[in-house]
């Protein structure tokens, strides 16, 4: 499930790398990422780490950040993937997405 998350529930965030068009953070999503557990009852683990893909010019880029996620998110539901996307976020100092 993909969801929007609030850019201050994110935490520790710290660049770890650089690309094209896209710069890569690590984070701590403090509401944490959705689970099922045994029971088929979903659940968060919170204060989970994540990365964070950010663009470097969002109304620039934006489609081709689209396109990026959108492959991923096929790829996810054809394959199966070890990539999980949780959800979209907002710089709202940048305004970058």
């Amino acid at each position: 499930m993909v969801e929007w998350i609030p850019f201050d529930r994110l935490n520790n965030i710290k660049k770890i790398g650089q690309g094209g068009f896209s710069s890569v953070f690590s984070a701590t999503w403090l509401d944490g990422i959705r689970k099922l557990d045994d029971k088929n009852v979903r659940t968060r683990e919170p204060f989970s780490t994540v990365a964070l893909k950010t663009l470097s010019d969002s109304k620039k880029n934006s489609p081709d950040f689209f396109k990026e996620f959108e492959s991923h998110m096929k790829c996810n539901k054809v394959w199966g993937s070890k990539l999980q996307i949780y959800g979209l976020t907002q710089n709202t100092k940048q305004m970058n997405i």
